[in-house]
């Protein structure tokens, strides 16, 4: 165990004061005693020191935020009909079920209409936190999109490190020229948008997210060649082992879910956070309670407070019912 000793870093601070409810203070303790700081916590410590936490607290979970791909979608890119369920009983039980995914809006309506989060009341958060909407009017709430100098000085990154780039707009992916042999995997991910080949790079705007998909090995060494100047500049995210993704500085899942916390005046210590990547852990961080699959990599599930069963195994319907429908039901 560790102790009072690392209670004073900084990362810790900063955590506590976003947790203000009487629940997430009981469980500042439990994470003091699993090791203070997320990332220096072991990932099992704190889930068996989070559930005993839960036994004795009553959770106070208003939103839960549900990454998509490799979280709430199994193999085949299905959604179980046991996360169904459970998500359809949160909501029921008034709880906000809010789909997070750094899938565009079109690429992701069909499964909002399939966990029937398409009423007036429901949101969800798209491009990473890029954009934040009602999913009923299609309202956008925040819209954060690069500008052409910003495309510009990317593009010019990607070139050096010979991978190839796709621009996401609203509802189309821009291809610029790739390297010989290199075409970009991007549009095979998201087969429902449109894509534009051999798109001048000056001529790109209105562009919510910049990608690259290869193969997992070139996107590796791709990732230990970025400048650190592109770092302090850009929110660089791997959101699946062959792809990597480019943001504005500041723009991710917990930004958009600060965004939608304002909105609807829900504390971070009232959320329920599930994910499996690298783009889900600045949620997973954020949210009072984050949630790891069990298929996620070990450093994901080391900075979360609870890791569930796996996306094959109907891990989110788990941790919905351990952190939601056993206290709304008791």
């Amino acid at each position: 165990m560790v102790t009072g000793k690392k209670q004073g870093s900084r990362k810790r601070q900063d955590r506590r004061k976003s947790r203000e409810s009487s629940r997430s203070q009981a469980i500042r303790k439990i994470e003091i005693a699993a090791g203070s700081t997320h990332l220096e916590k072991s990932g099992y410590l704190k889930s068996r020191l989070l559930e005993e936490a839960a036994m004795k607290v009553k959770p106070d979970i208003r939103l839960i935020a549900i990454d998509l791909d490799g979280t709430l979608l199994d193999q085949d890119r299905k959604i179980s009909q046991e996360n169904k369920a459970a998500i359809a009983a949160a909501k029921d039980q008034g709880v906000l079920p809010v789909l997070t995914t750094g899938r565009p809006y079109p690429g992701m309506v069909g499964y909002l209409e399939e966990c029937q989060l398409m009423e007036e009341g429901d949101y969800c958060i798209t491009y990473n936190g890029a954009m934040v909407q009602k999913t009923a009017s299609q309202e956008i709430l925040r819209k954060h999109t690069f500008t052409k100098e910003e495309i510009q000085s990317i593009a010019d990154l990607l070139a050096d490190l010979d991978l190839p780039m796709s621009a996401i707009g609203m509802d189309t992916i821009y291809e610029s020229n790739p390297p010989q042999g290199k075409p970009s995997y991007y549009r095979d991910m998201q087969p429902l948008l449109p894509v534009v080949e051999n798109v001048a790079v000056k001529d790109l705007e209105d562009i919510a997210k910049i990608v690259s998909a290869r193969p997992q090995a070139e996107i590796e060494r791709a990732l230990a060649q970025i400048p650190q100047a592109y770092q302090d500049h850009f929110t660089i995210v791997r959101s699946r082992p062959n792809l990597v993704e480019i943001l504005a500085k500041g723009v991710d899942k917990a930004s958009g879910l600060n965004m939608l916390a304002q909105e609807l005046q829900i504390k971070p210590s009232q959320m329920l956070a599930i994910g499996d990547m690298g783009n889900d852990a600045s949620m997973l961080t954020y949210a009072g309670i984050g949630v790891a699959m069990g298929n996620a990599p070990e450093a994901i599930q080391e900075i979360s407070d609870y890791v569930t069963k796996s996306n094959q195994d109907h891990g989110v319907a788990h941790a919905i019912q351990k952190f939601v429908l056993k206290w709304k039901q008791a």
